[in-house]
Parts: structure tokens; sequence; C-alpha cells
């Protein structure tokens, strides 16, 4: 029986997550430690996972972060809102789940390609679908 409202594709990009919590004024002097990289192991319309081999501590259940990938003949996602919806360690990486939030602040920087970054989420998705995979 199939649980997800969108269908998960195989992925393996590079991701940076930043924090999501600092004010505007601080935006602008962020420190190292306010970004992480990681993997995006899977992505779906609704989310994605993301494997990182350094935790930082805002990194954690319920915390809103902003991604940042590449979406392979598409574009680069940037901007991109996400809730951290659970983690768990696998494999020496931690194995974060984020859903995505929305909120047309997000861009993409397309090639020939045009659209929003959810149709070309979407869009990368049913290209991929050869390559669905369930998940728990």
């Amino acid at each position: 029986m199939h649980l997800r409202k969108y269908a998960r594709v195989s992925s393996s990009e590079p991701a940076l997550l930043t924090r999501a919590d600092r004010k505007p004024e601080e935006a602008s002097v962020m420190s190292p430690l306010d970004y992480a990289g990681g993997l995006v192991k899977d992505l779906s319309l609704g989310g994605c996972r993301i494997a990182l081999a350094k935790t930082p501590l805002w990194v954690r259940t319920g915390a809103t972060i902003r991604l940042e990938f590449e979406l392979p003949g598409l574009g680069h996602v940037t901007n991109l809102t996400g809730v951290v919806k659970n983690s768990e360690g696998r494999d020496g990486a931690e194995i974060i789940g984020v859903e995505f939030q929305f909120d047309e602040l997000e861009f993409i920087e397309y090639r020939g390609w045009g659209g929003s970054v959810r149709n070309a989420i979407e869009q990368w998705t049913t290209q991929k679908s050869g390559d669905v995979f369930p998940i728990g």
C-alpha cells in the first residue's frame, strides 16, 4: 500500500542548508556556523531526505531551514524553505527528512526551462519516475 502523497525519486545532488531563523538584518552577516553541506538522497514534490556528515545544532526536528540544490537538466534551486520533520543516524551520517514550504521566496535559475520551483521539482521527479522507489 502506497502511503505517500508524492512519489520520491533517488537523487545524489549536493545541497547547501542555511538557518532560516535569522532576522533579515542579520542575513548579511551569517557565519560559517549558519551553513551546512549535505547530499540530497531522494526528492519529491513534498520534500526530500538529506544526508549530513556533520549536523549543526540548529538542524533539529521542527527547525525551519533554507535549501539550495541542483535539479540536473532543469536548473539551480535557491532559497527553498523546508521544515525538518525527522532525523536518524545511518551509515555514519545523519539523514534528515525535510518537508518543503513553498512560500514564493524560492527561485530557480533555469536552463532552457520555465516555471516555478514547485513546477520544476514536479517536472524533474516525473522525468526520473523510472527510478521511483518506495520509502516507508
